[in-house]
């Protein structure tokens, strides 16, 4: 057989005489390719997509778009200590713990209307402008992080009743052009956000290590969220502490940060 792959639902129902017996069967038969294509389109989709954008991209016939460079906020959030903690605790403890954490970081994702790029390991990737740029970007992902942050410690605080290791976390974001579109090949497409933006906000989070804060925002991500009311409180909230070096780049970067709360040993 060649062409495209074919689903069909079929239903059996007989029909009886007066006296009970079966005189025939009738048998009806729906093509439900395109219903199926439909549900794996939004199957893909929910993996990066909050619900409310998954409905409106698995209508369209490319809802991703073609390759492209546009401005784009990148966030990148990561688990501090958790190779000790691999280290101490046994294989289903780890994963038991790995899975909770990235299911409520990728709610805070999903509730600041941002894409879920891919998980690494003990930490995660978002963007905000994807597909689509808008205008409060920036901003969105400045407060799906402040919500990680308070997320985290919540989750810490649950864990430490129980007795539970609890764990920091440290987060990165940056904001500038990218390139968005699908890599790989017919066998495995994936939608991806890459460039010199995604490697700053990556670095961005490793920085926060190094400087003992919580949050590191790139002055460009900064600027940009200013642009909307919503991020006045937060960009208070955050200490600019000038140009900094970033590993394998020449070009400083300047940043501002946040601090842990006062008296919060896990640092959230």
């Amino acid at each position: 057989m060649t062409g495209r792959e074919r689903h069909w639902w079929a239903a059996k129902a007989p029909i009886k005489c007066p006296d009970g017996a079966v005189e025939r069967v009738v048998t009806v038969a729906l093509d439900v390719s395109e219903l199926r294509q439909l549900q794996q389109a939004r199957a893909n989709l929910a993996r990066y997509f909050p619900p409310n954008l998954v409905d409106l991209l698995a209508n369209q016939s490319e809802p991703l778009g073609p390759a492209r460079s546009q401005t784009v906020a990148v966030l990148f959030a990561d688990l501090v200590g958790f190779t000790h903690f691999c280290e101490q605790a046994p294989p289903r403890e780890v994963f038991s713990m790995l899975r909770e954490y990235q299911a409520l970081m990728g709610e805070q994702v999903f509730a600041w209307s941002g894409t879920l790029d891919k998980y690494t390991g003990d930490g995660l990737m978002a963007t905000f402008g994807t597909p689509d740029a808008g205008a409060d970007d920036a901003c969105r992902a400045l407060a799906c992080a402040f919500a990680m942050r308070s997320a985290l410690r919540q989750w810490n605080a649950r864990r430490a009743e129980l007795g539970e290791a609890t764990l920091a976390g440290s987060f990165g974001l940056h904001y500038g052009r990218a390139l968005i579109g699908n890599i790989g090949d017919e066998r495995r497409l994936e939608f991806a956000v890459i460039g010199d933006t995604v490697n700053v906000a990556s670095r961005l989070e490793r920085l926060a290590r190094r400087l003992a804060a919580d949050i590191v925002v790139s002055e460009a991500t900064s600027a940009s969220a200013a642009a909307a009311p919503a991020a006045a409180a937060m960009l208070d909230a955050l200490t600019p502490v000038g140009p900094q070096a970033l590993d394998g780049r020449e070009e400083l970067v300047a940043v501002r940060l946040a601090l842990a709360p006062p008296g919060d040993d896990a640092r959230f």
